[in-house]
């Protein structure tokens, strides 16, 4: 029996892409990540508005200074949860996804459009990605309740007992990361079942598990553990030689000078270098979700026949 469809796109042909994408803007990209990255770092400002409160002796009208800090901590924390869970992969998304489905597909848009594409998709990206926090909070839940209740139990004046019981804690939290990273697996393409298939809520959530576990699950984990995994070696590469450019514009500061000043050099030196890694982390997060969205275009294609962004090649298969 012959089968003819669309045809998918392999390791290659996705990594050579993402690369063209993402360098092809380059600094616009940079400086949409930048911007979006300063979302989750606002949400510590709480924080640090408490500490300087306690640190001058201020506090607050109804709250000692110690009390202050505590309540800027757990506002910082949960701003920070909302931030980096919800906010931030939503934004990243709605840029870089209808980026990457343009530029595959040729497609040139008029200054602010992409903008006026992004704010408008928001508020059901935001929604879907909200829902799909809902169910990662259920094994974060089981592993806190766990926890807690060995922490009431636990015998304090018996060592092999409190071993055993650390032991305990740490294998359910390699289950607890074990579960997280799977269903995060399962939910990474929620938001483009959104931005391009229009689905809302739940629906979007359970239709991103239908992509990944009908016969894609361990192709898109192979997928994005290479693709990780070489992104984090030739980025600890720059970051080790930058490291080792940094200390060397310091040295002569330290062997040179009797006080600990840097020279002018020295300081520029380490402005570069984090100017640098500063944006290698930008690029790291971009880079993934070009290639990430090509995978929920392959995974499109191998389920609906729908066809790759600028591809309508149809191969026959037989069987």
């Amino acid at each position: 029996m012959e089968k003819s469809g669309f045809k998918t796109k392999d390791f290659g042909t996705i990594f050579v892409n993402t690369f063209k994408i993402y360098f092809g803007k380059f600094f616009r990209n940079i400086g949409v990540s930048f911007l979006f990255m300063l979302i989750p770092l606002l949400c510590m400002l709480p924080y640090m508005a408490s500490i300087y409160a306690l640190d001058i002796g201020i506090g607050y009208p109804m709250f000692d200074g110690m009390t202050a800090a505590w309540i800027g901590l757990g506002l910082s924390g949960v701003l920070m949860l909302i931030a980096s869970n919800i906010l931030y992969p939503s934004l990243q998304t709605g840029y870089f996804a209808p980026l990457t489905s343009d530029s595959l597909e040729g497609k040139t848009r008029e200054r602010g459009e992409r903008s006026r594409i992004l704010f408008r998709n928001f508020p059901a990206v935001f929604l879907a990605q909200t829902c799909g926090l809902v169910l990662k909070v259920i094994p974060f839940g089981l592993f806190m309740w766990f926890w807690v209740k060995v922490v009431v139990s636990f015998n304090y004046s018996n060592a092999l007992y409190g071993l055993g019981k650390i032991g305990e804690i740490m294998g359910v939290y390699f289950l607890f990361i074990i579960a997280f990273g799977i269903l995060s697996l399962f939910m990474m393409f929620i938001r483009h079942n959104v931005l391009f298939e229009g689905k809302k809520g739940f629906k979007a959530v359970f239709d991103s598990f239908k992509l990944v576990g009908k016969g894609n699950f361990w192709r898109t984990l192979g997928h994005i553990l290479l693709f990780g995994l070489i992104l984090y070696i030739v980025m600890y590469i720059v970051i080790f030689i930058i490291g080792i450019i940094a200390i060397a514009s310091v040295m002569p500061s330290i062997i040179m000078e009797l006080d600990t000043a840097l020279s002018p050099g020295g300081i520029v030196g380490l402005s570069i270098a984090g100017v640098i890694m500063i944006i290698i982390s930008l690029m790291f997060y971009g880079l993934m979700e070009i290639y990430i969205s090509q995978l929920y275009f392959n995974a499109r294609t191998k389920r609906d026949n729908i066809p790759f962004p600028g591809d309508d090649e149809i191969v026959e298969e037989k069987k």
